[in-house]
């Protein structure tokens, strides 16, 4: 958890923000981060909301309606999972949405660093090569070969 909150200080601090104590772990569990801030969401407006990890149904809990009294949205919302069951969840509820793959490139996608592109495109070219492999052994078994 304090490795969790040093990182988001340090992105606080590069990007200027004057308070350093508005982002929070809530904890690692998707059930229990949606029962944990699904008060702090009707307490208090947020700046954004990102819910990216391995969340179920408990995801709706989040994205649904706000409860009577609770803060206005009017922020961003980001939201990703690789979790098939709750892509069609996603893409209906968040302004912006990772699905499958999207969500492990997000290194690649947000901070353009040349290591995590390297990475995707070693990747990329990886299954490119094991398709291209599969097709050549399945036509050279077709043909007789």
């Amino acid at each position: 958890v304090l490795i969790a909150q040093d990182q988001l200080r340090g992105g606080d601090i590069e990007r200027g923000w004057r308070t350093l104590d508005d982002a929070r772990f809530i904890a690692p569990d998707p059930a229990a981060y949606s029962a944990g801030t699904r008060g702090l969401m009707a307490r208090e407006a947020q700046h954004l909301n990102a819910l990216l990890g391995h969340f179920g149904d408990e995801y709706l809990l989040l994205a649904a309606e706000r409860p009577a009294g609770a803060a206005p949205i009017d922020r961003p919302a980001v939201a990703g999972s690789a979790r098939l069951e709750t892509l069609p969840q996603i893409t209906l509820t968040a302004e912006q949405s990772f699905l499958g793959e999207d969500l492990f490139a997000l290194g690649a996608y947000l901070a353009c660093w040349p290591s995590h592109v390297a990475a995707l495109v070693v990747q990329d070219s990886a299954r490119l090569l094991i398709v291209i492999v599969i097709l050549g052994g399945a036509l050279l078994r077709t043909l007789g070969g």
